[in-house]
């Protein structure tokens, strides 16, 4: 396989952003699932503790990514673990803006993503999250907006997706981690795949949870895939065929 730059990948995210934002049919965003996994699929060695994965370059691909989102939305464990500050800084253009699922309100006060001088992230949490917290974090400059749960007790990603919008947010991009990456596909979100893969071998976190409640039939596929190899790590791309009912 020839080594390439990722514009090739660059390419194909931004037509199926155009392409899904223009689409009557859609009643959200239109979402973008990029990931870095290891050749076993995991994507951290062991839980709650942060591992990098993939190369300089395609780290410089993510952040490519980043700017053609109007928000970028990870899982309140990777704040935890991570501390991201989910900006452009590896790349040109303007950042997205932070979402955090959050359903306890567990996020720090002193987290990156609160600490941000645009003061622009949104946390989604559920009513049952303790009304002090959330009072703090407003105070701290974030956006919490209570939606429904789901029978986990977790947030509605569904609800969310329909209330970002209102946010001036429609398109986003999510990172993960692993609940937030399995809870889009079983839920059948995401339009879109960039997933990185890693040429070792980690034997940790796996990206994907099990999904043996759902029919074989009905789980995740991709469509029109391609691939490009960058310094050694191979980057996919391809669209989410969800026409199986």
């Amino acid at each position: 396989m020839a080594a390439g730059d990722g514009s090739a990948i660059l390419d194909r995210v931004k037509s199926v952003l155009q392409r899904h934002r223009r689409s009557a049919d859609l009643d959200r965003p239109p979402i973008t699932l990029t990931y870095a996994q290891s050749l076993d699929g995991c994507i951290a060695t062991e839980t709650g503790r942060p591992t990098q994965i993939s190369n300089r370059q395609t780290q410089v691909l993510a952040h490519q990514l980043r700017p053609l989102h109007d928000g970028i939305l990870v899982g309140v464990t990777t704040v935890l673990v991570d501390n991201p500050q989910l900006t452009t800084r590896h790349a040109p253009g303007s950042h997205p803006r932070p979402i955090i699922v959050d359903s306890r309100l567990r996020t720090p006060l002193d987290a990156n993503l609160i600490r941000r001088e645009d003061h622009s992230v949104i946390i989604a949490t559920t009513e049952r999250a303790s009304a002090e917290q959330a009072a703090l974090l407003t105070a701290a400059g974030a956006t919490v907006i209570r939606l429904p749960t789901t029978d986990d007790d977790l947030v509605d990603l569904v609800a969310l997706f329909k209330r970002l919008p209102e946010l001036g947010v429609n398109s986003v991009m999510i990172e993960g981690g692993a609940q937030l990456i399995t809870s889009i596909l079983k839920a059948r979100l995401a339009d879109q795949l960039v997933l990185t893969i890693a040429p070792r071998f980690l034997g940790g976190v796996h990206a994907v949870g099990s999904m043996q409640q759902i029919k074989p039939a009905l789980r995740p596929m991709l469509k029109n895939v391609c691939f490009e190899c960058l310094q050694g790590d191979l980057v996919a791309h391809g669209e989410f065929d969800w026409t199986s009912k």
